[in-house]
């Protein structure tokens, strides 16, 4: 069930960590690898992946920023 908090912020377009971990969860099937970065409410960041190559592991984090940069592009001709 998805809290007030949860629906709220949703509705304002923000992903939340449990969100974003929901939906991944809602589509394991067809995940073949995944990789994280986290930083815990003490600050502190950490990063994991799954059982693949490091270089494979590398090459998502890549895509991942990639996307990032991509996305932040976006929202500047808005």
């Amino acid at each position: 069930m998805i809290s007030l908090d949860e629906f709220r912020k949703n509705k304002e377009g923000r992903i939340t960590p449990k969100a974003l971990i929901e939906h991944l969860l809602a589509n394991i099937d067809q995940v073949d690898t995944v990789g994280y970065v986290i930083k815990k409410k003490d600050g502190i960041i950490d990063a994991g992946w799954s059982e693949t190559t490091h270089l494979e592991a590398l090459g998502l984090y890549e895509l991942g920023k990639n996307r990032i940069i991509f996305d932040m592009g976006e929202d500047e001709t808005l």
